[in-house]
């Protein structure tokens, strides 16, 4: 018995990290931070994969019963995969040649990232009970990747090239790099309404870096742009019943630009740029002491929209408008109490949540 397809997989990969920072806190009503920092990230992976062509081909026929190739794999993906037509004159007794049992071939990645960044963050105490703060960073990302695949054994008898990985020119090693930049920020109110409540405004700009892809169809990499969030929150904190109640709430929306997500193009899994999308929505945190020390009931609500917008800047529609987020219901709710019970043999935490 002949195994269709052996594979494995190497993936190896080293974080390295350092940051200074300076501190200072007069004591009164200023205080604040600044420093730098240095990331590096280096990965890798390999995958060898071994195929016995007879097998492969005759899977191949049995899964497209006469539909198109594009039924099951991306000509984008797998440039020299037979087609139809093709595969059946392969398989005529009479026009039969020597199949491989074992065909050898393997792709390869590698990737490194260097980012560093110099921030500063204040607080300004304006009255004992105002307090204002903000901050800014400076990041830059360095980013360097390599792709190769390429045949171990020979080209494939069916394709005459490889059977599934993306072959790279005489199996060459293919490298693309770049240099990327940003500035982002917050800026925060909070106000003391007592000595038990606060109330407080946040504001930001929030970045995930540009990702640098390589793209088999073109042999090249391209860059993914940065994940922009513009965020606004609003919200209250506070005790109530001698501390007994706990209470917090939040409003709040986010902006994004160049949303990046992944979809399938025939078995591979890569990003890409799903436009603009945006988040607003409510939410609830409640904890009370019903019994002291005995019983605690907690309760939660959060009502989130969350969507692909229909247009982009330039008013063309998005590919996923009216999309939601994915793990991202609009409502969301849990109950639970916590209830302890001392007992003649020992003490019983019970925690009945929904």
């Amino acid at each position: 018995c002949q195994p269709v397809l052996l594979f494995a997989e190497d993936a190896q990969g080293d974080q390295f990290s350092i940051e200074a920072r300076v501190n200072y806190d007069d004591g009164g009503a200023f205080s604040a931070f600044a420093g730098v920092s240095y990331f590096r990230e280096k990965g890798s992976q390999l995958v060898p994969l071994q195929y016995d062509e007879r097998g492969t081909l005759a899977l191949f026929a049995a899964l497209t019963q006469g539909r198109p190739v594009t039924a099951l794999f991306s000509p984008a993906v797998f440039p020299n995969f037979p087609t139809n037509a093709q595969a059946g004159a392969i398989l005529r007794p009479t026009n039969n040649p020597p199949f491989k049992p074992i065909h050898v071939e393997e792709f390869q990645n590698w990737g490194q990232t260097d980012a560093f960044d110099v921030f500063a963050d204040a607080t300004l105490r304006i009255t004992p009970k105002l307090e204002v703060s903000g901050g800014v960073r400076w990041t830059q990302d360095g980013k360097t990747s390599w792709y190769r695949g390429r045949v171990v054994n020979g080209n494939s008898t069916i394709t005459g090239g490889g059977l599934f990985a993306n072959l790279t020119p005489n199996g060459a090693k293919l490298r693309g790099d770049d240099t990327y930049d940003d500035v982002t920020w917050r800026a925060a109110v909070r106000y003391q309404l007592t000595d038990s409540w606060n109330v407080y405004l946040n504001a930001g700009k929030g970045r995930r870096p540009e990702v640098l892809n390589y793209v088999p169809a073109t042999r090249s990499f391209v860059t993914i742009p940065a994940e922009i969030a513009t965020s606004y929150e609003a919200g209250v904190k506070g005790l109530a019943f001698d501390g007994r109640l706990e209470v917090e709430a939040s409003v709040y929306t986010y902006e994004y630009e160049n949303f990046q997500t992944s979809v399938r193009d025939g078995v591979r899994i890569v990003p890409i740029n799903a436009g603009n999308a945006s988040s607003t929505g409510f939410e609830f945190t409640g904890q009370l002491e019903a019994i002291p020390d005995v019983l605690t009931l907690l309760a939660t609500y959060g009502f989130g929209e969350s969507r692909f917008v229909d247009t982009d800047d330039q008013g063309r529609r998005q590919v996923f408008a009216g999309n939601s987020f994915r793990l991202s219901p609009d409502h969301t709710v849990s109950l639970a109490a916590l209830w302890t019970i001392d007992s003649p043999w020992g003490r019983f935490d019970v925690t009945p949540t929904y």
